[in-house]
């Protein structure tokens, strides 16, 4: 992982080294800001201290629509296993297991223990991506009622808010 940061590092420098001292850096909105984003970009900018930061906060499908269209040089985002970064070269930052997410007005919230069988009986929220993952990817594996995609991010959690279903975010 240190290599691959230190690598990472050297291009980005050298990338910066071509540009007029402006780094664009998109980051996924559901990222924990405090915990994980606040930091990176904090050590770009250390890292970089002559070049100006073009900070772009939104959805997963415009992360990398803009990487695509060679709007962005960097960006923070989660991607499970089997989502393919085709050309993208990455460095992984933090994983985590999945995690099954409800809101404190859900069933679950006062459960010491969700299992399966509560998961098949219940219906699902899922971020709609033009970017889908793999037909045997993480998501089939999460067996539920029914699924119900969502457009983004602060919609899935307007849903979740009414208690009556679950999101699950897949290992990181």
């Amino acid at each position: 992982v240190l290599a691959a940061f230190l690598q990472a590092e050297q291009e980005v420098t050298q990338h910066l080294s071509r540009q007029a001292n402006l780094l664009r850096v998109g980051f996924f909105r559901g990222l924990p800001k405090k915990e994980l984003v606040n930091p990176w970009l904090e050590l770009l900018q250390e890292y970089s201290p002559n070049s100006e930061l073009e900070i772009i906060s939104t959805d997963l499908g415009t992360i990398w629509k803009y990487m695509d269209e060679g709007r962005l040089e960097l960006c923070l985002t989660n991607v499970d296993s089997s989502f393919s970064l085709g050309s993208y070269q990455s460095v992984s930052l933090l994983t985590v297991p999945a995690e099954i997410i409800v809101s404190h007005n859900h069933p679950w919230a006062r459960k010491k223990l969700v299992t399966a069988a509560d998961m098949a009986d219940a219906d699902m929220v899922q971020l709609r991506s033009a970017y889908p993952s793999s037909e045997d990817g993480f998501y089939s594996r999460v067996q539920c009622k029914s699924i119900r995609q969502v457009a983004d991010f602060d919609t899935l959690l307007a849903t979740l808010e009414n208690g009556r279903t679950f999101a699950v975010c897949p290992p990181t």
